[in-house]
């Protein structure tokens, strides 16, 4: 090769296949302070060189120190898997990733700290009055929150309810529902021609989901008629 005195490539040294010559390479050093001497070391190992705009895949690679800055549209899962969120719009601020199936996330918006149902308040309700003379269970009103948080929360329901017997003795059962769980459930004795109303605590540990409550009630005797109106469920949570 052709060399200066100093022992220095020329900028016009080619290196070429050694089977085709019109394949080659030059090192460029225009962009090399005056007076000063780069050192790349070489690995231990044959490898290929890694371009700044060229499409590549990477293997073994680490990446340290806080001046790395990564763009990326999959993350790596364990076994090999990959899930795919650059279909996802620009987060605001308080939204997470969420799964939508196993290879896609997205940003979601976090609901449930005052926004479990997505409205300005913690509380979802049914004013409607809602009968049933079933002695087996049927459903009354059915609340589906937006995503929430996992943690653990304070479920409670106030409702009115009236039930229409005077035989003593007689009761009608409620019962609360979440994902098809029975979280609460509660029995009421007779008191005929007055509506009455009820408030209910339950502490509920849930994972971060959408999550559907549904509330159940009947009578326990044919010939009965319980009647429920101004039905409301509230999340808080606490932990």
């Amino acid at each position: 090769m052709a060399t200066r005195d100093f022992g220095g490539i020329l900028n016009t040294t080619k290196w070429v296949d050694t089977t085709d010559e019109t394949k080659g390479i030059l090192f460029n050093l225009t962009a090399v302070d005056t007076a000063t001497t780069r050192t790349y070391s070489v690995p231990n190992g044959n490898t290929t060189l890694v371009g700044t705009d060229v499409s590549q895949t990477l293997t073994n690679k680490t990446l340290t120190g806080a001046t790395n800055d990564i763009a990326a549209n999959k993350l790596r899962l364990a076994g090999g898997n990959t899930i795919d969120f650059s279909n996802s719009p620009i987060p605001s601020p308080g939204q997470f990733l969420r799964a939508s199936d196993s290879t896609n996330v997205g940003w979601e918006t976090v609901s449930g700290l005052g926004n479990a149902f997505g409205s300005t308040y913690y509380i979802e309700s049914e004013n409607q009055i809602q009968s049933t003379n079933s002695t087996t269970f049927i459903i009354g009103t059915t609340f589906t929150t937006n995503i929430i948080p996992a943690g653990t929360y304070r479920v409670s329901i106030t409702l009115d309810w009236l039930y229409d017997t005077d035989v003593p003795g007689r009761f009608w059962t409620l019962q609360l529902i979440r994902d098809g769980t029975i979280i609460h459930e509660d029995e009421f004795n007779i008191v005929k021609n007055r509506w009455f109303n009820y408030n209910m605590f339950s502490s509920d540990v849930i994972t971060s989901d959408i999550h559907t409550y549904t509330i159940l009630y009947k009578v326990n005797n044919k010939g009965d008629t319980v009647s429920l109106k101004d039905v409301k469920l509230e999340l808080i949570r606490i932990i």
